[in-house]
């Protein structure tokens, strides 16, 4: 029970370090749209975000989606739907911080996903370099970086790890890292299904 407390305890002060920085965009943007919907009602759902039933792979098929667009070699494959409670906007988020690492560092991402009616299993791979085992776990600090593969000529700051395990804790989840034996990086979510 102490280990939960303070699991839950370290993750969230992780999550309010990062949000406010990494959530900032996408929530002015939301705000901006919700000044243009007329419907007082609409409006106010598009403000308050409550846990639904969410398609983990419609989430993923979107954001698939969006990196190919952007010239990403993404591939999704696995069970046809997984279904769990959530908030949709943040497990996106959560998600395609984790693909995005994949294309950035490891060139291109493979995702799979399982589903039984207990648990949701998505892996997403890559061929990059890894991390040095002394480190998967130390990534999911806010603003660690490792200097061999994250500089600032990359863009990132170090947040999107840490927000993705936050938000994936909160749905009762959670997210590790492993290295693959035939090299590259494995990132595992593992989320209660519906």
């Amino acid at each position: 029970m102490q280990e939960q407390i303070r699991r839950l305890l370290e993750s969230r002060t992780h999550m309010w370090a990062a949000v406010s920085h990494d959530l900032r965009t996408p929530l002015t943007r939301l705000r901006l749209r919700t000044d243009f919907v007329e419907d007082g009602e609409g409006r106010t759902k598009m403000l308050k975000e409550s846990p639904v039933a969410v398609d983990i792979v419609t989430l993923l098929a979107e954001v698939r989606m969006e990196l190919a667009e952007a010239g990403h070699a993404v591939r999704l494959e696995g069970s046809p739907r997984a279904l769990c409670e959530g908030r949709p906007l943040a497990l996106k988020r959560a998600l395609r911080n984790l693909v995005e690492n994949a294309v950035n560092y490891g060139g291109h991402a493979d995702l799979c996903v399982t589903a039984s009616p207990r648990n949701i299993t998505v892996t997403i791979d890559d061929d990059g370099p890894g991390i040095p085992a002394t480190e998967l776990e130390k990534v999911f600090t806010p603003f660690y970086r490792l200097e061999r593969s994250r500089s600032r000529d990359t863009g990132g700051v170090g947040l999107g790890l840490a927000v993705a395990r936050a938000v994936i804790r909160e749905h009762g989840g959670d997210v590790t890292l492993s290295n693959r034996p035939q090299g590259g990086l494995r990132q595992t979510v593992v989320m209660p299904g519906r």
